[in-house]
This record gives structure tokens, C-alpha cells and sequence, in this order.
């Protein structure tokens, strides 16, 4: 099952596994979901350095699976 979480702004969101397929710039990138929907990646945050092939999570919102907040790497 998977983590929920309530925003500052009160939506939902939950976390999701990614993948990143592009990085646009060092905040920004191209990922997909484990169904292959592609999405807008961000980093809120510094201290994640993306990659092409890097596995992360996401929050993402239940009203927009459109873009996820990358929260953390995966090994």
C-alpha cells in the first residue's frame, strides 16, 4: 500500500516509485511511473543530483498525476 500524505495546501498525495528518463535542468526532469505514464519530476529542495536511470519517489497529487515532488532516491 502506499504512503499518503496531506500537503500544506491540503490535497492528498501519495507516493510513488519513478524512474527519470531526461534531465532538464538540475531541479527538473522527464520520469515515468510503473504504468510507463510519463510526468514532470521537481526537486523542492537541493541535495538530490539527477540522473537518466535514477530510481526515486515522487509525491504526487491525486488530482494532478501530471508532476511529482522527488522526495528521496532508491537504491
Amino acid at each position: 500500500m502506499s504512503e499518503v500524505f496531506t500537503s500544506r495546501l491540503g490535497d492528498i498525495r501519495i507516493v510513488a516509485p519513478i524512474v527519470i528518463r531526461e534531465v532538464i535542468d538540475q531541479r527538473t526532469c522527464r520520469a515515468t511511473l510503473p504504468n510507463g505514464k510519463l510526468i514532470y519530476g521537481y526537486l523542492d529542495k537541493p541535495g538530490i543530483v539527477l540522473e537518466a536511470g535514477l530510481q526515486a519517489k515522487a509525491l504526487l497529487s491525486l488530482c494532478d498525476f501530471s508532476r511529482g515532488e522527488i522526495i528521496e532516491t532508491v537504491a
